[in-house]
Protein backbone atom coordinates (compact mmCIF):
# COMPACT_ATOMS: atom_id res chain seq x y z
CA UNK A 1 0.00 0.00 0.00
CA UNK A 2 2.86 2.39 0.75
CA UNK A 3 4.17 1.90 -2.78
CA UNK A 4 0.73 2.68 -4.22
CA UNK A 5 0.35 5.82 -2.13
CA UNK A 6 3.79 7.03 -3.18
CA UNK A 7 2.76 6.77 -6.82
CA UNK A 8 -0.09 9.11 -5.88
CA UNK A 9 2.39 11.69 -4.63
CA UNK A 10 2.46 10.99 -0.89
CA UNK A 11 5.98 11.06 0.46
CA UNK A 12 5.25 9.79 3.97
CA UNK A 13 2.86 7.05 5.06
CA UNK A 14 2.31 5.96 8.68
CA UNK A 15 0.00 3.16 9.76
CA UNK A 16 -2.04 3.66 12.94
CA UNK A 17 -3.78 1.05 15.06
CA UNK A 18 -5.35 0.39 18.43
CA UNK A 19 -5.60 -3.38 18.67
CA UNK A 20 -7.66 -3.18 21.86
CA UNK A 21 -10.60 -1.78 19.87
CA UNK A 22 -9.40 -3.16 16.50
CA UNK A 23 -9.27 0.21 14.75
CA UNK A 24 -6.74 0.60 11.95
CA UNK A 25 -5.91 3.19 9.35
CA UNK A 26 -3.08 5.24 7.95
CA UNK A 27 -1.94 8.83 7.55
CA UNK A 28 -0.46 9.86 4.20
CA UNK A 29 1.31 13.18 3.77
CA UNK A 30 3.01 15.32 1.17
CA UNK A 31 3.92 18.99 1.03
CA UNK A 32 0.35 20.01 0.16
CA UNK A 33 -2.02 17.92 2.27
CA UNK A 34 -2.53 15.24 4.93
CA UNK A 35 -4.93 12.34 4.41
CA UNK A 36 -6.26 10.40 7.43
CA UNK A 37 -7.95 7.12 6.44
CA UNK A 38 -9.78 4.43 8.46
CA UNK A 39 -10.79 0.98 7.26
CA UNK A 40 -14.26 -0.52 7.60
CA UNK A 41 -15.44 -3.63 9.44
CA UNK A 42 -13.54 -6.82 8.73
CA UNK A 43 -14.31 -10.52 8.86
CA UNK A 44 -11.23 -11.78 7.04
CA UNK A 45 -7.54 -10.87 7.15
CA UNK A 46 -6.05 -12.03 3.92
CA UNK A 47 -7.64 -15.41 3.25
CA UNK A 48 -8.15 -16.27 6.93
CA UNK A 49 -11.20 -15.71 9.11
CA UNK A 50 -10.35 -13.32 11.96
CA UNK A 51 -12.93 -14.14 14.68
CA UNK A 52 -11.62 -11.80 17.37
CA UNK A 53 -11.32 -8.85 15.00
CA UNK A 54 -14.78 -9.60 13.58
CA UNK A 55 -16.28 -9.74 17.09
CA UNK A 56 -14.77 -6.37 18.02
CA UNK A 57 -15.88 -4.74 14.75
CA UNK A 58 -19.33 -6.23 14.29
CA UNK A 59 -20.47 -6.73 17.91
CA UNK A 60 -18.57 -4.31 20.16
CA UNK A 61 -18.52 -1.47 17.59
CA UNK A 62 -21.21 -1.73 14.88
CA UNK A 63 -24.01 -3.37 16.86
CA UNK A 64 -23.34 -1.57 20.13
CA UNK A 65 -25.95 1.11 19.48
CA UNK A 66 -26.72 1.99 23.10
CA UNK A 67 -26.30 5.74 23.50
CA UNK A 68 -23.79 7.43 25.77
CA UNK A 69 -23.30 11.07 26.66
CA UNK A 70 -21.10 13.17 24.38
CA UNK A 71 -19.22 14.79 27.26
CA UNK A 72 -16.51 17.32 26.49
CA UNK A 73 -15.56 15.58 23.20
CA UNK A 74 -18.89 15.81 21.40
CA UNK A 75 -21.06 18.06 23.58
CA UNK A 76 -22.69 17.42 26.93
CA UNK A 77 -26.19 17.39 25.41
CA UNK A 78 -25.25 15.02 22.59
CA UNK A 79 -26.13 11.35 22.71
CA UNK A 80 -23.61 9.22 20.85
CA UNK A 81 -23.31 5.67 19.48
CA UNK A 82 -21.46 3.75 22.18
CA UNK A 83 -19.66 1.36 19.84
CA UNK A 84 -18.33 4.01 17.47
CA UNK A 85 -17.09 6.27 20.27
CA UNK A 86 -15.30 3.18 21.66
CA UNK A 87 -13.66 2.55 18.28
CA UNK A 88 -12.51 6.20 18.01
CA UNK A 89 -10.37 5.63 21.07
CA UNK A 90 -8.14 8.03 22.98
CA UNK A 91 -5.17 5.99 21.76
CA UNK A 92 -6.17 6.52 18.12
CA UNK A 93 -6.68 10.24 18.66
CA UNK A 94 -3.30 10.61 20.35
CA UNK A 95 -1.54 8.85 17.49
CA UNK A 96 -3.35 10.88 14.83
CA UNK A 97 -2.56 14.18 16.54
CA UNK A 98 1.09 13.25 17.06
CA UNK A 99 1.58 12.30 13.40
CA UNK A 100 -0.15 15.43 12.09
CA UNK A 101 1.72 17.72 14.46
CA UNK A 102 0.24 20.55 16.47
CA UNK A 103 1.94 23.24 14.34
CA UNK A 104 0.84 21.76 11.02
CA UNK A 105 -0.76 24.21 8.61
CA UNK A 106 -1.42 21.82 5.70
CA UNK A 107 -5.09 20.96 5.07
CA UNK A 108 -6.21 17.71 6.65
CA UNK A 109 -8.74 15.41 4.93
CA UNK A 110 -10.33 12.64 7.00
CA UNK A 111 -12.12 9.73 5.39
CA UNK A 112 -13.25 6.12 5.67
CA UNK A 113 -15.77 3.53 4.52
CA UNK A 114 -18.49 1.94 6.70
CA UNK A 115 -17.19 1.56 10.28
CA UNK A 116 -14.17 3.52 9.07
CA UNK A 117 -16.50 6.34 8.04
CA UNK A 118 -18.01 6.44 11.52
CA UNK A 119 -14.57 6.56 13.14
CA UNK A 120 -13.48 9.20 10.62
CA UNK A 121 -16.51 11.32 11.52
CA UNK A 122 -15.63 11.33 15.22
CA UNK A 123 -11.91 11.84 14.61
CA UNK A 124 -12.56 14.75 12.21
CA UNK A 125 -14.78 16.46 14.77
CA UNK A 126 -12.23 16.09 17.56
CA UNK A 127 -9.37 17.30 15.35
CA UNK A 128 -11.37 20.31 14.17
CA UNK A 129 -12.29 21.32 17.69
CA UNK A 130 -8.70 20.88 18.85
CA UNK A 131 -7.53 23.48 16.33
CA UNK A 132 -6.23 21.21 13.54
CA UNK A 133 -6.93 22.49 9.99
CA UNK A 134 -9.49 19.92 8.89
CA UNK A 135 -10.49 20.87 5.36
CA UNK A 136 -13.22 18.23 5.07
CA UNK A 137 -14.63 14.88 6.12
CA UNK A 138 -15.47 12.41 3.34
CA UNK A 139 -17.62 9.60 4.75
CA UNK A 140 -18.55 6.71 2.45
CA UNK A 141 -21.33 4.28 3.39
CA UNK A 142 -21.11 5.53 6.96
CA UNK A 143 -23.70 4.76 9.63
CA UNK A 144 -25.14 7.40 11.95
CA UNK A 145 -22.99 8.27 14.95
CA UNK A 146 -25.06 10.67 17.04
CA UNK A 147 -28.42 12.30 17.68
CA UNK A 148 -29.99 15.64 16.74
CA UNK A 149 -28.00 17.51 19.39
CA UNK A 150 -24.73 16.29 17.86
CA UNK A 151 -25.98 17.13 14.37
CA UNK A 152 -26.77 20.70 15.46
CA UNK A 153 -23.40 21.00 17.17
CA UNK A 154 -21.60 19.70 14.06
CA UNK A 155 -23.42 22.02 11.66
CA UNK A 156 -22.67 25.02 13.87
CA UNK A 157 -19.08 24.16 14.77
CA UNK A 158 -17.79 21.27 12.66
CA UNK A 159 -15.81 20.88 9.45
CA UNK A 160 -17.48 20.41 6.04
CA UNK A 161 -18.83 16.86 5.87
CA UNK A 162 -19.43 15.11 2.53
CA UNK A 163 -21.35 11.86 2.84
CA UNK A 164 -21.95 9.25 0.14
CA UNK A 165 -24.71 6.61 0.11
CA UNK A 166 -25.35 4.01 -2.59
CA UNK A 167 -28.92 3.03 -3.52
CA UNK A 168 -30.27 0.49 -0.99
CA UNK A 169 -27.08 0.14 1.03
CA UNK A 170 -28.56 -0.46 4.51
CA UNK A 171 -25.58 0.86 6.51
CA UNK A 172 -26.11 4.62 5.89
CA UNK A 173 -29.66 4.09 7.20
CA UNK A 174 -28.40 2.54 10.44
CA UNK A 175 -29.14 2.99 13.30
CA UNK A 176 -32.75 3.83 12.52
CA UNK A 177 -33.93 7.38 13.21
CA UNK A 178 -36.52 6.24 15.75
CA UNK A 179 -36.42 6.32 19.56
CA UNK A 180 -35.70 3.06 21.35
CA UNK A 181 -35.19 2.09 25.03
CA UNK A 182 -31.42 1.94 24.55
CA UNK A 183 -31.35 4.98 22.21
CA UNK A 184 -34.09 7.38 23.36
CA UNK A 185 -32.77 10.29 21.25
CA UNK A 186 -33.12 9.25 17.57
CA UNK A 187 -29.93 9.00 15.53
CA UNK A 188 -29.55 11.56 12.75
CA UNK A 189 -27.56 11.96 9.53
CA UNK A 190 -24.63 14.36 9.68
CA UNK A 191 -23.42 15.99 6.48
CA UNK A 192 -22.97 19.31 4.76
CA UNK A 193 -23.60 17.58 1.46
CA UNK A 194 -25.07 14.17 0.65
CA UNK A 195 -24.23 12.53 -2.64
CA UNK A 196 -26.68 9.74 -3.28
CA UNK A 197 -25.68 7.12 -5.86
CA UNK A 198 -28.78 5.63 -7.50
CA UNK A 199 -28.76 2.15 -9.01
CA UNK A 200 -28.57 3.75 -12.44
CA UNK A 201 -28.25 7.31 -13.66
CA UNK A 202 -26.43 10.37 -12.40
CA UNK A 203 -25.26 10.89 -8.83
CA UNK A 204 -27.72 13.10 -6.93
CA UNK A 205 -26.57 15.99 -4.75
CA UNK A 206 -28.63 16.65 -1.60
CA UNK A 207 -31.79 14.86 -2.80
CA UNK A 208 -35.01 15.51 -0.91
CA UNK A 209 -36.38 12.90 1.49
CA UNK A 210 -39.18 12.20 -0.97
CA UNK A 211 -36.71 11.54 -3.80
CA UNK A 212 -34.60 9.30 -1.54
CA UNK A 213 -37.65 7.21 -0.65
CA UNK A 214 -38.56 6.92 -4.32
CA UNK A 215 -35.01 5.85 -5.21
CA UNK A 216 -34.61 3.39 -2.35
CA UNK A 217 -38.16 2.15 -2.23
CA UNK A 218 -40.17 1.70 0.93
CA UNK A 219 -39.49 -2.01 1.45
CA UNK A 220 -37.36 -2.85 4.51
CA UNK A 221 -33.95 -4.45 4.17
CA UNK A 222 -34.03 -7.61 2.09
CA UNK A 223 -31.24 -10.13 1.43
CA UNK A 224 -29.14 -8.86 -1.42
CA UNK A 225 -29.20 -5.20 -0.38
CA UNK A 226 -25.81 -5.67 1.29
CA UNK A 227 -24.18 -5.83 -2.14
CA UNK A 228 -24.62 -2.05 -2.38
CA UNK A 229 -22.36 -1.62 0.65
CA UNK A 230 -19.15 -2.93 -0.92
CA UNK A 231 -16.39 -0.36 -1.34
CA UNK A 232 -15.87 -1.71 -4.87
CA UNK A 233 -19.33 -0.51 -5.90
CA UNK A 234 -18.81 2.92 -4.40
CA UNK A 235 -15.49 3.29 -6.21
CA UNK A 236 -16.93 2.19 -9.53
CA UNK A 237 -19.98 4.46 -9.40
CA UNK A 238 -18.01 7.48 -8.16
CA UNK A 239 -15.51 7.03 -10.96
CA UNK A 240 -18.21 6.58 -13.57
CA UNK A 241 -19.93 9.72 -12.25
CA UNK A 242 -16.89 11.90 -12.87
CA UNK A 243 -16.67 14.15 -15.88
CA UNK A 244 -14.34 13.19 -18.73
CA UNK A 245 -12.04 16.06 -17.74
CA UNK A 246 -11.85 14.82 -14.15
CA UNK A 247 -11.10 11.29 -15.31
CA UNK A 248 -8.23 12.57 -17.42
CA UNK A 249 -6.94 14.51 -14.43
CA UNK A 250 -7.01 11.35 -12.33
CA UNK A 251 -5.41 9.17 -15.01
CA UNK A 252 -1.80 9.42 -13.75
CA UNK A 253 -2.72 8.13 -10.28
CA UNK A 254 -5.38 5.69 -11.43
CA UNK A 255 -3.30 4.08 -14.15
CA UNK A 256 -4.57 0.52 -13.41
CA UNK A 257 -8.16 1.69 -13.75
CA UNK A 258 -9.97 1.66 -17.07
CA UNK A 259 -13.68 2.06 -17.64
CA UNK A 260 -15.30 -1.18 -16.54
CA UNK A 261 -12.06 -2.52 -15.03
CA UNK A 262 -11.40 -1.87 -11.35
CA UNK A 263 -8.90 -3.21 -8.82
CA UNK A 264 -9.62 -5.50 -5.88
CA UNK A 265 -11.93 -4.18 -3.12
CA UNK A 266 -9.06 -3.68 -0.66
CA UNK A 267 -7.43 -1.26 -3.10
CA UNK A 268 -10.73 0.16 -4.27
CA UNK A 269 -11.43 1.74 -0.89
CA UNK A 270 -8.25 3.77 -1.07
CA UNK A 271 -8.94 4.85 -4.64
CA UNK A 272 -12.42 5.91 -3.60
CA UNK A 273 -10.84 7.97 -0.84
CA UNK A 274 -8.34 9.62 -3.17
CA UNK A 275 -10.98 10.49 -5.76
CA UNK A 276 -12.86 12.50 -3.16
CA UNK A 277 -9.89 14.02 -1.39
CA UNK A 278 -8.61 15.32 -4.73
CA UNK A 279 -11.96 16.85 -5.57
Amino acid sequence: MKARLKTWGFTRVDFIADNTVDTQGFIAQNDKMILVVFRGSETFRGDMIAPIAAFKDWVLSDANIRQVGGGTKYGTRSRMHRGFTWAASNSIMSKVKALIGKNNTKPVFVTGHSLGGAVATLVAYQLHNSGYPVRALYAHATPRVGDLNFRVKWLSNGPPAYRTAYHRDPVPQYPLSVPAPFAPSPYMDIHSELRFIPKTGSILKNPSGRLLRRQRGTAPFIPGDEKYHASFGYTQRLYMGMSSASRRKMAPILSPVRVGTFPAPARATQQCVWLDASR
